[in-house]
């Protein structure tokens, strides 16, 4: 007798599925800025969010709210059907813990050119390579164990070097920002994979991927660009539109839509 099929894990069958709207040469980016941290904390008029936000300085975290959201978020994602082979995050805090609590079990890539726009304030300075991965290991596991999920498979290969290479206190030139933007892009779009999720944050997003900057490497079909409010995720079909392997590299995006509640 033939042997009998065997089910296909649930992640699989998800996979499969956003794959499967995807059209020769695409791939899906589901790209999300951060949760509420205590940066953001820092604005909010009232509550004991704003009162700790003083004391939250260097990188700082996500608060009870954004860790809610983080879980959220990948909850949301993975009821309209879609999940990811990989996570690419800034290395700021923030970014980190939305990724791996979003997105629990997955491979986690830390990429340099996806973190914010740096300000000059302690806020946008990222910790060393060793302290990152002493916090993923240390606090960020025991935050995704809290909720069910499973170990993070950390990758630091895409940082440039052991200390933060934006670490002085001015602010960074906007022409920077725009070139880290567009390398990012490029990045992702040589990857393996055909889906990736990509947490960053506000200005790198809005500004530079989405922005005038980027425009010369990503021609965006619907129109306005997305507005990226916190733990709000974009899904995205981009592929390459340049034919030649010896052009400069430019992609075009269309939205990707899973009947999120926002997507109306």
């Amino acid at each position: 007798p033939a042997p009998t099929p065997q089910p296909q894990p649930q992640w699989l069958l998800r996979l499969l599925m956003a794959v499967a709207r995807l059209s020769v040469g695409e791939k899906a980016l589901v790209f999300a800025r951060h949760a509420h941290s205590f940066a953001n904390a820092a604005t909010d008029r009232s509550g004991p969010c704003a009162r700790a936000a003083a004391a939250a300085g260097f990188d700082p975290a996500l608060t009870p709210t954004g860790r809610s959201q983080a879980v959220a978020l990948g909850a949301r994602l993975a009821a309209a059907g879609l999940d990811v082979e990989t996570v690419a995050s800034s290395p700021l805090r923030r970014a980190v813990e939305t990724a791996a609590l979003a997105w629990q079990g997955k491979p986690l890539v830390l990429l340099e050119d996806l973190r914010e726009r740096h300000s000059g304030q302690p806020t946008d300075c990222r910790r060393s390579r060793s302290e990152l991965a002493a916090l993923v290991r240390e606090e960020v596991v025991r935050e995704c164990a809290e909720g069910g999920g499973g170990p993070v498979q950390l990758d630091l290969s895409a940082l440039d070097g052991e200390v933060d290479p934006l670490r002085s206190a001015s602010r960074e030139p906007f022409s920077a920002a725009e070139a880290r933007a567009r390398r990012a892009l490029v990045w992702l779009m040589a990857r393996p994979e055909r889906s990736l999720a990509v947490v960053s944050h506000g200005w790198l997003l809005r500004q530079g991927i989405f922005g005038p900057g980027c425009r010369s490497v990503l021609r965006f079909s619907a129109a306005p660009p997305p507005s990226f409010g916190l733990a709000e995720p974009h899904v995205l079909a981009v592929r390459r539109e340049t034919p030649s392997e010896g052009e400069i590299a430019r992609f075009v995006a269309r939205p990707l839509k899973l009947g999120l509640d926002f997507e109306r």
